[in-house]
């Protein structure tokens, strides 16, 4: 079984896929690959970067290469694999190609902000402004190479919406892999 999730920046994809390593998916993530890129090339770590070396890479080598080369290593180690995060429809493609599942984690632009401040990566914006940007550039694109995060939350085979607590997550997530068993 691969799920492969998606959702906006801060709506708790990383949460979902942690917790899917308790029920013993193994985790993989597109941003880890795409750092391990950018570290070969001596290139800073950050949010603008990602998205760069992504486009760039799909763009040169097919809108499917990202997610096919983490899907490439996930396979050869478990059956139950989550990878985060889904940020293209080529993405997305490769996903299903491969037997997979798309499952959008979404939440209000608020409560997101919220939870990247107290999370303080590296690629977090700095103001509610600057976030808000962002975020825009990242949901809505006609290019399969780049980020459309609106389409593949509509396009999802699951959504849930993450605006409570941890637990109430966990719990949604369960039921959602009820429905994948």
């Amino acid at each position: 079984m691969i799920i492969g999730i998606t959702g906006p920046i801060g709506a708790g994809k990383s949460t979902v896929a942690k917790y899917l390593t308790t029920k013993g998916f193994s985790h993989y993530s597109v941003r880890a690959y795409l750092a391990e890129i950018l570290h070969a090339r001596n290139e800073p770590l950050s949010r603008a970067a990602l998205v760069a070396v992504a486009n760039e890479l799909r763009q040169a080598e097919g809108s499917t290469y990202v997610m096919h080369e983490v899907l490439k290593n996930a396979k050869s180690e478990n059956d139950l694999i989550v990878v985060e995060s889904v940020r293209a429809q080529g993405d997305a493609d490769a996903v299903r190609r491969a037997g997979g599942v798309i499952l959008a984690v979404t939440s209000l632009a608020e409560v997101r902000y919220e939870r990247l401040i107290a999370r303080s990566g590296v690629t977090v914006p700095v103001t509610f402004a600057e976030f808000c940007k962002q975020d825009a550039l990242e949901q809505q694109s006609s290019d399969p190479a780049k980020q459309s995060i609106d389409a593949l939350v509509a396009d999802a085979d699951y959504v849930i919406n993450n605006t409570r607590d941890q637990n109430s997550l966990h719990t949604e997530v369960d039921s959602v892999l009820k429905f994948m068993i």
